[in-house]
């Protein structure tokens, strides 16, 4: 009899809402504001394939599925949503009419005004959603992890994902780094030093979640995929730098399969502008 090597984990993916179609509903007394939603496609995600067969399956189990303020975490990481206790004041509404197109696992993320009006942030959220403003959602389930090793669309996988159940959709935001807007890009080597500073970007970063309806503090997936450009740009752009000697696996996590290709500002502006009218038009 073979030996199973996989393992069992809750997949967290970035995923947006399209705020130009929204409609308002009701079931029974309670009023609704319902927004489409694509929340999984089939490729290469978190270093892991996962099959466009793998999401044909049951998407009619996402069907009900909560729809709550952020991903509910704690120190040793992502914690399901499907408990009394977790959904406690993130509770936004659920996940309704599921469907697969073309590899894509596509709804409506139906939120529950009553219930979200009393959720910290869940005015906000909803009002950028009437407004038509950026909201990112982060889908999350539980999968079996298949150790193989391979190469889909020039992208290469350490695993491959089976057997999903779903768990839940999480409201996020484009907002990371937002603080640099107001307060200017210091370096980290040199932010360490500076204990003051932190504190007051701090206080920008939390008048900038309440502004835009977000949880305060930063995801630990968005944290991680922070330390993985940091780890990039150490590789690419300052390989032999005895300054500032940051290992290749720094804090844990090894730099992207891409490399950078550095833009000029009015390159980069253009292409971050691009990207928040795909995601809001």
């Amino acid at each position: 009899m073979g030996v199973d090597n996989s393992v069992i984990e809750l997949i967290t993916l970035r995923s947006s809402i399209a705020t130009n179609t929204l409609r308002e509903e009701r079931i029974g007394r309670r009023a609704y504001l319902v927004a489409p939603v694509v929340a999984v496609v089939a490729g290469v995600l978190n270093g892991a394939l996962l099959p466009v067969e793998e999401v044909d399956r049951l998407p009619d189990a996402w069907n009900g599925r909560p729809l709550v303020n952020d991903h509910p975490h704690n120190e040793d990481g992502y914690l399901s949503a499907n408990a009394p206790g977790v959904l406690e004041g993130a509770w936004l509404g659920q996940v309704f009419g599921a469907r697969v197109e073309d590899g894509r696992l596509k709804g409506e993320a139906w939120f529950d005004l009553e219930m979200a009006e009393s959720v910290p942030g869940g005015s906000a959220i909803l009002n950028r959603l009437r407004r038509g403003e950026i909201v990112e959602t982060s889908t999350a389930y539980w999968c079996r992890i298949e150790p193989t090793e391979g190469e889909f669309n020039g992208k290469p996988y350490s695993g491959i994902q089976r057997d999903i159940v779903p768990d839940h959709l999480a409201i996020q935001g484009l907002m990371h780094d937002a603080a640099e807007a107001f307060l200017g890009d210091v370096a980290s080597p040199l932010k360490q030093l500076l204990p003051e500073y932190k504190v007051i970007e701090k206080r920008v970063e939390d008048d900038i979640a309440d502004r835009f309806g977000l949880p305060r503090g930063m995801d630990p997936e968005v944290k991680r995929a922070d330390l993985i450009a940091l780890a990039t740009e150490k590789r690419d752009l300052m390989p032999v730098s005895e300054n500032w000697p940051v290992p290749v696996g720094y804090y844990g996590v090894q730099p992207d399969t891409l490399f950078i290709t550095p833009w000029s500002p009015w390159s980069a502006r253009r292409m971050f502008m691009a990207r928040y009218k795909e995601l809001t038009t």
